[in-house]
């Protein structure tokens, strides 16, 4: 670990590791986890600490909006237990997606609100209720009980499962002295208990419309692309089954791909056209349309080839790796340039053509591969970096090194 970051406000606190870059964030987290499982004492009112791949600053994959549908006049605010339980558990469930997070909306809770009239007239406090109704949800170990051959576990189930049953917690019980008759208090006779809602924090509203905002984390490391298909998946799924029973829709608002795959598409609108000024150019100044389609075809060849390498080795295609394929192109087109000159040279000397061809590329590969490897040394200080800069230029390290091997063998095809 190389940095621990904490952060507190009301009501929530946070604490934020970070590893050196190359750790095993999946034993990463599991030695996080076994450690944080050894902290015991939390006060009762806390909720124990949950563990998370994705962090506050990092920034969305998705934000989406739920808004009711034009006959739906229940507040948007009572359905935020509903959509933890059903839209975020949803998209967590996506691979790829480390956290679902809403925001807005108050979650359901039962209330109990006392009299402070009846509860002096009984001589209690406030805390004496806390105590009772404390005492009374919880569950506990009763031991065991043995019969013949069997031991089983008996357990003293205390939690509440209805509004009467807390209603009917005693607060307190005397017995007069004269009688001897008992006396006990409850909670349902000093407080009204009911289901309400918490007070509401935060407050969206969407086109004029009251709403629901909720955005996707995507966990380091998966793809962007192929997270966001799952994520839509899931949407289309919803706004088909669950939330129209609900008389609910779920709206996206931000998709992280959106830009993605606009520089995706520039760069390959880029490596076209710059293909087919490269072939303009040759066809210009060599005037020969068979020479021109034999250094044209490098192009697509070599193109293809680093496709195909970065399947074989598990890399993703993003705006680096086209950007780099784009930036190749003419320098494929040189080195096809040189193998063919040197093959109109032999045949300008006799040669068969076959046999021009095969020595017109073996006796200038060492020279093309020389000036292939000056690209490629340009990024190894880059690439051995251990920082931002190398973890990004990490990602296209094969197909630099596999196009370098394409401009030397493609242009003798």
């Amino acid at each position: 670990m190389t940095q621990m970051l904490a952060r507190a406000k009301s009501g929530a606190g946070a604490v934020t590791l970070e590893f050196q870059v190359g750790t095993d964030m999946d034993k990463a987290f599991l030695l996080v986890s076994n450690r944080l499982d050894r902290v015991s004492g939390y006060p009762e009112e806390v909720d124990e600490p949950e563990l998370d791949t994705a962090t506050s600053e990092d920034t969305p994959i998705a934000w989406f909006n739920i808004i009711a549908t034009p006959d739906n006049t229940r507040p948007m605010y009572e359905y935020a237990d509903f959509i933890d339980d059903v839209v975020a558990d949803r998209l967590k469930r996506v691979p790829g997606v480390a956290d679902a997070v809403r925001w807005g909306g108050a979650e359901r809770e039962v209330r109990v609100e006392v009299d402070p009239e009846t509860l002096a007239r009984f001589g209690l406090t406030i805390p004496d209720v806390i105590d009772a109704l404390r005492a009374a949800d919880s569950t506990a170990t009763a031991g065991y009980v043995d019969e013949g051959k069997r031991r089983y576990t008996v357990r003293a189930e205390g939690q509440f499962a209805s509004l009467d049953d807390i209603r009917d917690v005693v607060v307190v019980s005397t017995e007069d002295a004269l009688s001897g008759r008992l006396a006990r208090v409850t909670v349902g006779d000093i407080a009204t208990i009911e289901y309400a809602y918490k007070d509401l924090q935060i407050l969206f509203r969407f086109n004029g419309a009251e709403a629901i905002s909720m955005r996707a984390m995507r966990e380091p490391g998966a793809n962007v692309i192929t997270t966001m298909d799952g994520i839509r998946e899931a949407v289309d799924e919803l706004n088909a089954f669950d939330l129209p029973n609900a008389g609910l829709e779920l709206v996206q608002v931000y998709d992280e791909t959106t830009y993605i795959n606009a520089s995706i598409d520039l760069v390959t609108n880029n490596i076209w056209v710059g293909g087919v000024l490269a072939a303009l150019v040759l066809l210009a100044f060599l005037r020969s349309p068979r020479a021109t389609l034999i250094i044209s075809i490098a192009i697509p060849v070599s193109v293809i080839g680093s496709f195909v390498a970065m399947a074989a080795l598990g890399r993703s295609i993003n705006v680096i790796s086209l950007a780099g394929l784009a930036f190749a192109v003419g320098m494929v087109v040189d080195a096809a340039i040189v193998v063919l000159e040197n093959i109109y040279r032999l045949r300008e000397q006799g040669m068969p053509a076959r046999k021009a061809a095969y020595e017109g590329a073996r006796q200038v590969w060492g020279a093309i591969m020389v000036s292939a490897l000056t690209t490629v040394m340009v990024f190894i200080p880059i690439l051995v970096m251990e920082m931002e800069a190398g973890q990004v230029f990490a990602i296209s390290r094969s197909p630099f090194l596999f196009r370098s091997c394409c401009r030397c063998w493609s242009p003798s095809r």
